[in-house]
């Protein structure tokens, strides 16, 4: 009898240690819920009405999930162009290279130029 009460209880207590931080473990039956005002979305509660692939950033506001940028008031997939990635890959390897042996590596001054002038150019 025993070890039937405890088959019972046992999914509710792996279920439950599933739960974030700020979620109701209060359901009957376990489980956790988002708090009023909170929807559950990529892996946290998140505040109603934030944007798509937006989440909380803890200072009252929102910020993108990993690989997006925000725009107005959206989240967008960010994407390097193709030749902005073949510089980087240029440079990344020129400062993984044996050569240089500081941990503080700069890109070469011809790529901070293409970058910040690009930066200006672009709305």
């Amino acid at each position: 009898m025993k070890w039937l009460l405890l088959l019972l209880v046992l999914p509710v207590s792996v279920f439950a240690k599933q739960c974030g931080k700020t979620m109701d473990t209060s359901l009957v039956g376990g489980g956790c819920v988002c708090p009023i005002g909170k929807d559950w979305r990529y892996g946290k509660c998140v505040s109603n009405g934030l944007p798509e692939f937006a989440i909380d950033d803890g200072k009252g506001s929102w910020r993108c999930i990993e690989g997006y940028v925000k725009k107005a008031a959206r989240c967008e997939k960010y994407i390097v162009p193709m030749a902005d990635s073949k510089v980087m890959k240029i440079a990344v390897l020129d400062c993984d290279s044996e050569r240089n042996s500081s941990k503080n590596c700069k890109l070469p001054t011809q790529f901070q130029k293409y970058f910040s002038n690009k930066q200006k150019t672009q709305p």
